[in-house]
């Protein structure tokens, strides 16, 4: 029956989770911990696909640890491994960190490769918060380097796995690019359904990055079905999320988006960050009182509400948008203090799904708005370079333009040649790109058919 299991689980087969679960039943019918405690591992899956928690689950690795326990410490780490990957979302977010470290100090004890790759795998995910970027790149180069000297290439993709939605928020694009084609071409050797499907994902996300709409809906579909049919509950999600980031890099909002956050914020253990989209969509529409109600409620206490796992980033950049559209001076102030470590970061998501633009940019609208102009240019600057050579060809319009806006308000020497220069090129990218008119501030349009001041 476990032997069954894993082939059905590596075919992506929805039989797979209840054949672990007879399987469990059987083996604590026979007193064998062991066989209770691999059932319980299988029903975990192939890979490590995040999305909630999952109390049943959690409850069961918890068994299986009782069972355990002090006998197997290779077993007892992967078993430690999946259940911090599995608390990852709980409340207080805190335990996550100590289970990861704990099952690979007993994988190196107990000399097993396996145990210690899977360990690596949870120790990456505890260390999904803004700071631990460096830290989490290490693990995934040294879960790869490890995989592929003990001849664990499936340990090596999902080591990939982690490497790509790494250098994606490192801004590193170009290497994630690269990888990604290495990611893609392991996965499919292995004929793993659970990897095959993120090849399609990551290339509609670069297309999205680069503006090729059409490509990336074509992609994103794929993505979608592919994930679907591999049982991966993050493929529509991941879809959806991809959409709604291009829907807002063309400055296009729909029903459905506002409809999908609401059903997130309920369902959702990430529900704080799904408010700060809320947020933002509520001040795009003119809705400053919903909006403000939201911000009042995020905010409080140094914005004490979110919690800093790996949607914090993102999170803030949504309220970064709503607080500049706002002008709240005081919370920009605060919001510039906590973001300036991460500027040079690609605002990213969903494991390198999703992309908003530079924290350079994020910095520069939060600098404008408390009334630091010289600041602010320095952030535009800066992101206008990164994104460049990133080909993030919407979010270099949006940038220019903002730029161009701050420009004419500074006033100073050369302001306007640069603002007018500046406006020219957002112009006629936002035509190119089929980005909404809106996206482009009046007084930028009008930079263009004014001479400049004598």
């Amino acid at each position: 029956m476990l032997a069954l299991g894993e082939a059905q689980a590596r075919a992506g087969d929805p039989a797979a989770e209840p054949t672990f679960v007879a399987a469990e039943c059987q083996a604590r019918d026979l007193a064998d911990a062991e066989l209770a405690a691999r059932a319980v591992l299988g029903r975990c899956g192939v890979g490590v696909t995040i999305v909630g928690l999952d109390a049943a689950r959690a409850r069961a690795l918890e068994g299986a640890l009782e069972l355990l326990g002090e006998e197997s410490p290779a077993l007892r780490a992967r078993i430690l491994a999946r259940l911090a990957i599995e608390l990852y979302y709980a409340p207080g977010r805190t335990r996550a960190d100590p289970l990861s470290a704990e099952a690979v100090e007993l994988a190196r004890g107990a000399d097993d490769p396996d145990a210690l790759l899977i360990a690596f795998s949870s120790r990456h995910v505890a260390l999904w918060t803004p700071d631990g970027l460096g830290d989490r790149l290490a693990v995934a180069d040294e879960m790869i380097a490890l995989a592929r000297d003990r001849g664990r290439p499936e340990h090596e993709l999902q080591g990939r796995n982690w490497l790509c939605a790494d250098l994606c928020e490192a801004g590193q694009i170009d290497r994630f690019e690269t990888e990604a084609r290495e990611h893609a071409r392991l996965a499919r050797r292995l004929r793993l359904p659970s990897f095959m499907w993120y090849e399609p994902l990551w290339q509609a996300s670069l297309a999205a990055l680069r503006a090729d709409w059409d490509r990336a809906e074509r992609l994103i579909a794929q993505a979608e079905q592919a994930g679907t049919d591999a049982g991966d509950r993050n493929a529509p999600l991941f879809g959806w999320g991809l959409r709604a980031a291009m829907r807002l890099a063309r400055h296009q909002y729909v029903d459905e988006d506002l409809e999908k956050i609401e059903r997130r914020i309920r369902e959702s253990p990430a529900s704080s960050a799904w408010r700060c989209m809320r947020c933002l969509f509520a001040v795009q529409a003119g809705q400053i009182e919903n909006g403000n109600e939201d911000l009042d409620c995020l905010a409080a206490d140094g914005f004490a509400a979110l919690p800093r796992d790996a949607n914090w980033l993102p999170a803030m950049f949504e309220l970064t948008q709503a607080v500049s559209l706002l002008g709240d001076r005081p919370r920009a102030a605060e919001m510039y203090r906590l973001l300036l470590p991460y500027g040079d970061r690609h605002i990213s998501a969903m494991r390198g799904t999703v992309g908003w633009g530079s924290g350079q940019a994020v910095l520069g609208h939060l600098a404008r708005t408390v009334g630091n102009l010289d600041q602010a240019a320095e952030h535009f600057e800066a992101a206008i370079e990164l994104e460049h050579r990133w080909g993030a060809r919407a979010w270099l319009v949006k940038t220019r333009a903002s730029y161009a806006a701050m420009l004419v308000a500074r006033g100073g020497p050369g302001d306007h040649d640069r603002a007018a220069e500046l406006a020219r090129e957002a112009i006629a990218q936002a035509q190119t790109l089929r980005i909404m008119p809106a996206v482009i501030p009046d007084n930028v349009q009008q930079l263009v058919e004014t001479p400049p001041p004598s």
